[in-house]
């Protein structure tokens, strides 16, 4: 997707643009911490928990059972290509700033819509499974206790961590 532009600017500014942005700005913040912006191996854990706030509690049980779901359709051979997808694009992501050198908080935000979505199907599948009849005895649909307790996690985080 980003190719054409690329080679527009290769094109435009030839060697000046190579050695500025593939040398430099690509391979030289991969290989070396350049302009003292680094950090420890497992940083970007942090980065996630605090850019995703909340929303980062759930990954922790989303992430292994996408795992799980990706695991059991490979025995059934019925591979749930959209999760593959999504987690590879998380992998994928992470792994790369991870072993990069040089980092920055905004170098991983890449991730954040692939998690949204992780999540959204972690919990989509989870109303799934709590169907309307296990709070019959609430009288009330299962999106709304679900909803409902959102909220109430949502606002004990922002009352205690604000």
């Amino acid at each position: 997707m980003a190719g054409p532009w690329h080679g527009v600017m290769l094109l435009k500014h030839g060697r000046n643009f190579f050695d500025n942005y593939f040398v430099y700005h690509v391979f030289k913040r991969g290989t070396e911490a350049i302009e003292g912006k680094s950090a420890p191996l497992l940083w970007y854990l942090t980065v996630i928990k605090v850019g995703f706030r909340i929303w980062a509690i759930p990954l922790i049980a989303a992430v292994p059972y996408w795992v799980y779901q990706i695991y059991t359709g490979w025995l059934r051979r019925d591979i749930p290509w959209a999760k593959v997808f999504l987690l590879f694009w998380v992998v994928v992501i992470f792994g790369f700033f991870t072993w990069a050198k040089s980092k920055l908080i905004w170098y991983i935000m890449p991730i954040y819509p692939a998690l949204a979505l992780i999540n959204a199907g972690f919990f989509s599948e989870l109303l799934k499974h709590c169907s309307y009849q296990r709070f019959r005895f609430f009288k009330l649909p299962v999106s709304f206790v679900a909803g409902l307790a959102v909220i109430l996690v949502g606002t004990g985080y922002l009352y205690f961590e604000k």
